[in-house]
């Protein structure tokens, strides 16, 4: 799928014979490189088709110390056509409830809305708007939540984070201890 759209299709049609064809969004370089930079940390990663919640779960008590990187389907965007499995509000409250628990670090993208922002409350936050191409062009503003452990950059947008701070903030091998001064609004 293309930004969570199932039934999109291909752009320019199967036949190709549309005013932007699919070499339009397939860079052949930057893929090769992307997928060459995957693979060096393939030893390290893991890819699951688990549930949020048991996923959550079972990783409560596990001895595995992983870096978790979560992005729910949206709050407001509970269309079939869009999610293949769509989350319910108590879907969205119990992920939170599980992410606060956790001992090890983990970051979570979702769509800036209150009942989002209610839910995650006591969780250092870092709004940013991006661009959505899907459909039609706009803008759009989501919001990063993050354990204590991490250090969010204050920044005003997310465009104007360096690929330095960028790759401090992800590093998952990093020592996570930060000072609980350092959170974003």
């Amino acid at each position: 799928n293309r930004s969570g759209v199932l039934l999109g299709g291909v752009i320019g049609g199967k036949a190709q014979r549309g005013n932007w064809t699919m070499n339009a969004r397939f860079n052949r370089r930057s893929l090769v490189g992307r997928i060459e930079a995957i693979a060096e940390m393939a030893n390290r990663l893991r890819v699951t088709g688990v549930d949020a919640a048991d996923l959550l779960g079972g990783l409560r008590n596990s001895s595995e110390k992983p870096f978790l990187f979560l992005d729910p389907p949206y709050y407001h965007k509970t269309d079939n056509r869009l999610y293949r499995n769509d989350y319910t509000p108590g879907d969205h409250q119990e992920i939170a409830g599980l992410l606060a628990n956790l001992s090890f670090p983990w970051l979570a993208t979702y769509d800036d809305c209150p009942e989002i922002r209610a839910l995650y409350d006591s969780t250092q936050a870092m709004p940013y708007e991006l661009s959505y191409t899907a459909g039609r062009k706009r803008r759009g503003s989501e919001v990063l939540f993050a354990c204590s452990e991490l250090r969010i950059p204050c920044v005003e947008t997310a465009e104007r984070v360096s690929r330095a701070e960028l790759k401090e903030l992800l590093d998952p091998w990093r020592d996570c201890g930060a000072p609980s001064s350092s959170r974003a609004s």
